[in-house]
């Protein structure tokens, strides 16, 4: 069954369909850290990172997402397969993502990276929790670590329903039902905490907030141009 992901998916299609004109001759836009003086501002909290701008996401026709590890600044990445809610994002620098009903299930091209995930119950991220809305739920899952020898590492986690909030993406207010996911996974003495931003009629996680490994900052994604539909 495919459902359109709907009326926000549209208002972001048309600002960025609006754009394109502008920005038609321009390259696809890649990972980006920005110049060292940049970066050192942005580490000291001296300005904002930089942010994909709407005339960026214009120049790429495909579905995209938005992408920053920690603080830096954002770069793009392009889908380039999908099987059903499985979505493999990647960019010419050889950065990719792997995410499944909005989680990252495996990454590449970072200085550390999560090697594999599976589920050992029910994720409920795949159950739309923007529709369903309990206020708590639990999950279990396995990890694989290669780059520091450790594998099917068992996390635990909470859901926790933080409520309705209004994010923006390329300029477009969004209505979201923001989750707290608290995990734990305690062969690795690592404790983190998570965060979605849920569409309340598609399930789509048009933003999150997201720890993949113990030595790499967390990963926040937006979704810039979503898939033309989803899989509930």
């Amino acid at each position: 069954m495919t459902a359109d992901i709907g009326y926000p998916r549209r208002k972001i299609l048309f600002a960025i369909a609006a754009s394109a004109g502008l920005s038609a001759c321009k390259a696809p836009m890649g990972l980006d850290y920005g110049t060292l003086k940049d970066m050192a501002e942005i580490s000291v909290g001296l300005k904002d990172p930089p942010g994909i701008t709407l005339e960026q996401a214009s120049a790429v026709p495909y579905a995209s997402i938005g992408f920053r590890i920690g603080r830096s600044s954002e770069g793009m990445l392009i889908l380039a397969g999908q099987t059903g809610t499985d979505l493999l994002w990647t960019s010419a620098e050889h950065i990719a993502i792997a995410t499944h009903n909005g989680r990252i299930v495996r990454t590449g091209g970072f200085r550390w990276n999560l090697a594999d995930t599976q589920s050992a119950t029910s994720d409920p991220l795949g159950a739309n929790l923007g529709r369903n809305t309990p206020a708590e739920v639990s999950s279990r899952r396995l990890i694989d670590l290669r780059d520091i020898h450790k594998f099917a590492i068992e996390i635990t986690s909470q859901f926790e329903l933080i409520g309705n909030q209004k994010i923006n993406v390329l300029g477009t207010d969004l209505e979201t039902v923001a989750y707290k996911e608290s995990c734990v996974a305690d062969q690795l003495d690592w404790t983190f905490q998570n965060s979605f931003w849920i569409d309340s009629d598609s399930g789509l996680v048009w933003k999150s907030i997201q720890y993949v490994h113990p030595n790499l900052d967390p990963i926040t994604i937006e979704t810039l141009r979503p898939p033309a539909s989803s899989t509930p």
